[in-house]
This record gives C-alpha cells, structure tokens and sequence, in this order.
C-alpha cells in the first residue's frame, strides 16, 4: 500500500479520537518457536475436514503426530479458515509458499481500552421503544468476560431465547448463562471460565446490554439508574482478554464463534498501540468476516497520541470506530481553614466532616531529612506524627502507587498528592479522603504550611459537574461511565490495605466506554430499522451526529470526526451512503501490493486490472477526505451514492458549510427528487482551491428536504502531514 494510500485510508473513518492504551507485541517462551496465525481466507464450499488439513499442512513440516499435537494450538473452523501454531523461522516461509494459505503473521498483543450517558445522547428511557425486536437482537461481547452474576445481567420479565441463536453457554466454572447472558466461551488455557477478573469486560458489556438497575450509584456519587442502550438486547460474552491482556489468535477465536454464533452486532473494546496493515490485523479480518454476514462490528479507536492525525488505530472501513467523549466532570474540593477551597481531580467517596491538622516534610518524619520525607516514602513515615492527621506528599500521583497503603498502614485520615505527569487515564479513583492538585494549588498548600497560622483542611466528597462543552475528542460519550463492577476486586487504580472499599459499580474512562454506547445506539437503531444493512445504520448514526464546536477543537474532524453521537435522529436518517462488499474489492485494487493480498485474503472473485481500481477516497463512505500538496492549486472529486430511506416522495437540496472561504465546493446535481423507498441516487462533488500552508481545511456537506438533515463531513490535509 502506498503512504498515500494508506493515509486516505485511515481517513475513511470519520470518528476519531484521544484516550490512553498501550500494546506490546506478544512472543512465546520458547524463543526459537513463537505463536503464529497462519490464515487461509474463507472456508471452502463443500464438504471440508479444515482441522485435517491443518494437520496435514504441519506434517508436511515434518511433524509427526506427537509434535502436532505440541504445535497446533487452535483451528478456525467456524467463519472462516485458518489455525495458531507455535512455529520456528523456518516453517512460516515454507507455510507461506503453500496452496491455500493466505498469510501467517505473529500473534500480537493487545490490551482493553453510567448512570447519565444515555440521557446525554438522547436515548433516554422515555424514547419510543419496539420491545419484541429489541429482545431478538444478540451483541456479541469480545473482552475480558462478565460477572454473570450482576444484576445488569438478570433476566428477569425476558422472553424465550431467540431461536435464531446458534451458540451454546460453554462459561466453564461458578459460571451460569440465563436468557439475557445467552452464550459465553473462553479461550485462554489459563482460565477455567468466562468469568471476569479485572471488571473491565463487565463494564462495557453493561454499558452496551445493562438492565435497568436502579439505585446504582459509587458510595453515593452519580446516583441513578444505570443500563444499556436497549436493555431486553442479548448478551454472548466472548473471553479474548485475561485481565488486560489479548492474544490476537484468541480475538481472531472470538470472531470465528461470534459469527457462527449468529450475533447480530460485534463490540470489542479492544486494540494495539499502532495501527497496521489491514492484511495483518486480526480485528479487521474477523470484522470483515463479520460484514459479509451483515454483522457491524464497533471497536474501540484506540488512544495512542494526544491529537489529531495518526491517533486512530482502527482503520479498515468496514469496521465502525468510536472515540470517547465527556459529558460531566467528576471533582472533589479541598477546604483550607483560611477559607481558601482548591479543586482536586479525584474522585474521593469519602467526606471528612472535620479539619484535620496538615503534615509535610519533618513533621511526617523524625527518621529522615525533610526533602526525603516530603515523599511519603514508607521507611521515614513516623506513624506516632501521622496518625489521624492529613499527610501531603510532594510525588505525582502515579509516581508512587503505594502510597495509600502507606496512609492506610500509618493511620493518616487523608492525603494531598501533586499532579504531576500522571499515567492514570480517565477518574482518579482513591481508596480514602484525597485531594490531587495542579502544580500551583499545591505550591499554595506548601505556602500556606510555611504560614504561622494553624495548618488544617477538609477532604470533600466528589460531586458531579455537568460538563459545559464537551471534551473536543469526542464522538460518544467515554469519560467518568458508571457500569457494572466486580465487588470483590479493587476499584482504585492505586494500592490499598483496605477491605470495604469495594463496589459493584464504579467509574471508567476511554475509547472503551465510548465503542459500547455505539454498540448500544446500533442495537437501537436495529430495533427500529431492522431491514437497513450494516453499512446503512453506520451511515445514519454518522450522517445524524452532531455538529462539533471548533471553538473547542481547532483539529475539527481530526479530533471528533463526524460528530456527537445522536441515535435517535439516526433512526431517520433520510438518505444513507451504502457500501457494499464489491465496493471494498474495487477500493483493494487501487491499494498496490497490499490490495492485491486483501483481495487474495477475501476470495474477490474478479482480478485486479487496469481500470478496475478504486481510489479510497471514492468508496461510498458517509464522510469524504483526500490529501493535498503543499503549494498547490487544486481540484479533487469525490463520487457519491445516496440511497432514499426517508420519504417516497422527496426532493433533497444542497447545502456547504464551512468556517472560511479556502476552497471552492461544487455539487452536481444540487437537487435530488426521489419517488420511491431505497431508491439510489448519484451526485458528485468537486473541491477545488489554492493550498497554501495550512494543515486542513475542513467543511460539511448537507443534503435536506426539509424534514431530513443528512450531513457529511468534508476534510483536506496537506499530504505532508505525516
């Protein structure tokens, strides 16, 4: 694939974004043998042994039965073709000049990415509901299992299992399906079930399928109801993750039984560091797979990065990407006995009611001078100065994670922590009364100890602030979701000795929070569309999102993409952009050698040739994007299809907005009259301009009859950017 293609690429996905993950690529022990997917397209038609032929393959290796029995680790026998062995060097270049086998890579890791969140969409429980459909529509769940036992899980006034469900509850031990949880397996030879131990599999999956439970708050913060966007939806768990940790070749496993499993929709909060070839990345071929049985597949953007271009992992265009979003801010106050209040980032269950006397330096420590002291650090802490009183700790508050159980061990009522350069993503959850303070809050606190005036405070409890304009890198809502939790786990990102600060809800933030509001705005839109493909329901969320304020993002579509999350307007969209699976093998053959191996993966039937390609930028996306040259005068089309989902009877006219006059767009026709349902119509769009020095320029087309608003996003960058 070419840079430049690769870079259109990427851009085909318009809801892009910023949060925190982190992947390492995965080795096995053995470091002459490692983990490998050797992967062989669709199943044949016909009768076909795929495990047999695996075999065979190893064994022309030169493996005999002992040794393939070693080596086999897994065959993809379901949705499509292929298997994970441990393979040396040596074997991958003879698997890959074999008959049949597409392409072998090594098995990655990846890593995981309330009560209000649905109301903000406007998807709130009062909305026009279609209850049976809703209970027909299954959610495929690829994370790190559930906690069966939640109440987000109950089954309780649901109807009969689907009989469309093809999957079977294989959760293994303490765990027990019922018929909202319909299916769970697992994958990981070191667990023994589907169920989670790190919380984060029951938070997404709650957040998309939740029951309504009421009363659901953390220690009395964001009391309410908590649930998903259609709550009587299934639920199949698919356990890819052991704790934060997923193998490709168990995600590619979850794939392979989600689709045979006959799930309607995919969500997986799950993906690596830096994006990769499509050819090499597991959830844009199971999520291929998924497409061609009209299964949307919604997946987390990833957070590598902190603006703009290049910070989106997820980039095949089948696949609907999501990023995260703030609708309220979570903050406690530190109350000095001066009067002065000071703003903390924590999120603190804990009020303490009276002041209590500030310790810092040599008053936390007769055993060490005060610059080591200052740091809270366990060995000088002298318990008899400490006890009952407010420690402050000149650290940031990621640099020592111990220092609660350090608090907890010496009897401190509480602890004042600098910011610092934190590595916490998303609320600061603390085991007891914190407050964590900017640079300059802080330096005042050590100020105010230095006065002759008695030195005191009070930790408040966190309180719930709405949040005036939305965090800019946004498109659903991710930051401070209260979900589903494990009570017997840690909600705290921190150490603590403490055995009651436990929990069945508790707060997360990050594009995997956001891919299950989309996944829950899918099922809803489902529910009331449920002819519309896969592709057209991406289109209508897409098309109906709202406008952003560039005020807030001067990286425009860079940092939302194509706007704020707004299922209910989706249901009537109007007109939607299509796209079929001819389209993407029309787009791989204008990808070089990449496309070639695309087209080769997924059995396209017609070979490329001379005019049979596709530029990216022409695939019939709800979005369009292209590069620019630096110094240029240009023009560059962009060929569209609609298709008619609105009224029989319609005629839609053209509208451009942009924020300044840089570029000239043209639209052809500018009116489109309609007489019929899903009829299609063509128009083209041409951009043209002079490009001088600036990154982007950004616009939107709109197409309304007057009832409808069907807006697309229009996006130049200058081809040097990355």
């Amino acid at each position: 694939m070419t840079r430049s293609n690769a870079v259109h690429l990427l851009f085909i996905l318009f809801v892009m974004f910023i949060s925190s993950i982190i992947g390492i690529s995965f080795e096995s022990v053995d470091e002459q043998r490692k983990v490998h997917i050797v992967y062989m397209g669709s199943l044949p038609k016909g009768e076909y042994l795929a495990r047999d032929h695996h075999v065979n393959l190893l064994q022309t290796l030169g493996h005999n039965k002992i040794t393939v029995e070693n080596t086999l680790i897994r065959s993809y026998t379901r949705s499509f073709n292929g298997f994970v062995a441990n393979l040396n060097s040596h074997e991958v270049s003879k698997l890959k000049t074999m008959k049949g086998v597409v392409s072998v890579f090594m098995s990655r890791q990846s890593q995981t990415q309330t009560t209000r969140s649905w109301d903000y969409i406007g998807l709130s429980l009062q909305v026009s509901r279609n209850p049976v459909v809703e209970s027909d529509i299954i959610i495929g769940h690829l994370d790190s299992g559930v906690l069966p036992e939640s109440h987000s899980f109950s089954d309780q006034g649901l109807g009969p299992i689907p009989q469309k469900w093809k999957g079977s509850c294989l959760g293994g031990k303490n765990f027990t399906c019922n018929k909202k949880l319909i299916g769970a397996r697992f994958y990981n030879f070191d667990d023994d079930s589907a169920v989670d131990l790190d919380g984060h599999g029951t938070h997404t999956a709650s957040t998309a399928v939740g029951r309504e439970v009421e009363k659901a708050n953390f220690f009395g913060i964001a009391n309410g109801t908590t649930r998903g966007g259609v709550s009587s939806s299934r639920l199949a768990t698919y356990k890819v993750c052991r704790f934060t940790t997923c193998l490709d070749h168990d995600i590619l496993a979850g794939f392979d039984d989600a689709i045979a499993d006959n799930v309607d929709i995919i969500t997986i909060s799950i993906n690596s560091e830096f994006s990769q070839n499509i050819s090499d990345s597991v959830v844009a071929i199971g999520s291929f797979h998924a497409m061609e049985k009209n299964i949307l597949t919604v997946n987390s953007a990833g957070n590598n990065g902190m603006s703009g271009l290049g910070t989106t992992v997820s980039i095949a265009p089948w696949v609907f990407t999501v990023g995260a979003s703030a609708d309220r801010l979570i903050n406690n106050k530190l109350v000095l006995q001066n009067d002065r209040t000071l703003m903390s980032t924590s999120v603190n269950a804990f009020d303490m009611r009276n002041y209590k006397k500030l310790v810092y330096g040599t008053s936390l420590s007769s055993l060490c001078d005060e610059s080591i002291a200052e740091q809270c650090i366990f060995e000088c802490i002298d318990p008899l100065l400490v006890k009952g009183n407010i420690m402050v700790c000149d650290i940031g508050d990621a640099t020592s994670l111990d220092v609660f159980s350090t608090a907890e061990s010496v009897g401190a009522s509480g602890v004042i922590l600098r910011m610092g350069e934190s590595i916490i993503h998303g609320p600061r959850i603390v085991p007891l009364p914190t407050a964590i303070l900017n640079d300059d809050d802080f330096n005042y606190v050590k100020s105010y100890l230095k006065s002759k005036k008695v030195h005191s405070a009070r930790i408040m409890k966190s309180e719930i602030l709405p949040n005036q304009a939305p965090t800019p890198d946004i498109s659903a809502p991710g930051t401070n979701i209260l979900a589903a939790f494990l009570p017997s786990k840690n909600p705290s990102f921190y150490i603590s000795n403490s055995k009651t600060f436990k929990t069945n809800y508790t707060f997360m933030s990050g594009t995997s929070m956001s891919c299950p509001h989309v996944a829950g705005a899918v099922a809803y839109v489902k529910s009331k569309q449920p002819n519309w493909s896969a592709s057209a329901i991406k289109s209508s969320i897409m098309t109906t999102a709202r406008d952003m304020n560039f005020d807030y993002n001067l990286d425009a579509e860079l940092g939302y993409g194509a706007g704020y999350l707004d299922p209910v307007e989706a249901v009537n969209a109007g007109l939607v952009y299509e796209t079929y699976i001819e389209d993407y093998f029309k787009m791989f053959c204008g990808l070089g050698s990449e496309g070639d191996k695309l087209t080769m993966m997924f059995k396209g039937k017609t070979k490329c040739t001379n005019g049979t390609g596709m530029s990216p930028k022409d695939l019939n996306y709800p979005a369009m994007t292209s590069s620019v040259f630096e110094n240029s005068n240009f023009t560059i089309t962009f060929s569209r299809v609609v298709t008619n989902v609105g009224l029989p009877n319609s005629t839609y006219q053209v509208k451009i907005n942009m924020e300044n006059n840089m570029v000239d767009v043209n639209v052809e026709p500018n009116v489109l009259s309609f007489t019929n349902l899903n009829e299609r119509k063509s128009f083209i769009v041409t951009v043209s301009g002079k490009w001088l020095n600036q990154d982007h320029v950004s616009c939107s087309l709109i197409w309304s009859d007057g009832t409808h608003r069907v807006r697309s996003p229009i996006f130049l960058y200058r081809s040097s950017i990355v």
